[in-house]
């Protein structure tokens, strides 16, 4: 998975005046070339997962989580509670990077998500296949050129296990 850095820049003018700030950032992780891939988001398991968030943040840690010690989830305090924030209007993704060749493959992942709205769906997510290419720090993310694998998945306590299969035509 990726590094933590923490990097410190130190300005000393001729002035006198001096400042410090602090720089924090992580490398990328290596994507994933070996298939059949699993994770159940344990601190043993590959946790070389890229978060871009807002208000609403995806964690890895321990509120909610179907079987084992931890899970990927939705949180308004930093991963305390599986909790979010209605009044507030942002996206947040979770991915990791493969590299596949042209070929079927079958996803299969354990789901819960109890957005706002029934007749117009507010809160929801979504899985997709997005070129490697995309930027996730960006501060907009253009998803025109994703592939949609499932469609708005809500409305559901109880967790509900998916399967589906895909065909990726171009290898990378």
């Amino acid at each position: 998975s990726g590094t933590r850095y923490q990097a410190y820049i130190h300005t000393n003018c001729t002035s006198g005046n001096s400042d410090t700030n602090e720089l924090i950032f992580t490398t990328l992780a290596q994507p994933v070339t070996s298939l059949p891939y699993h994770t159940g988001f344990e601190l043993t398991d590959d946790l070389g997962w890229m978060m871009r968030n807002g208000v609403n943040a995806w964690c890895i840690d321990t509120a909610a989580k179907n079987s084992g010690d931890y899970g990927l989830y939705i949180s308004n305090d930093g991963g305390v509670t599986n909790d979010y924030n209605v009044a507030v209007a942002c996206e947040s993704f979770a991915a990791r990077n493969f590299t596949l060749d042209s070929g079927l493959y079958s996803l299969g992942f354990e789901w819960r998500c109890m957005g706002e709205g029934s007749s117009t769906i507010y809160d929801y997510m979504q899985v997709f296949l997005a070129p490697a290419s995309t930027d996730f720090t960006a501060a907009t993310i253009r998803t025109t050129d994703w592939t949609q694998l499932t469609p708005k998945l809500t409305n559901h306590a109880d967790w509900m296990t998916a399967g589906l299969q895909f065909t990726v035509s171009n290898a990378g």
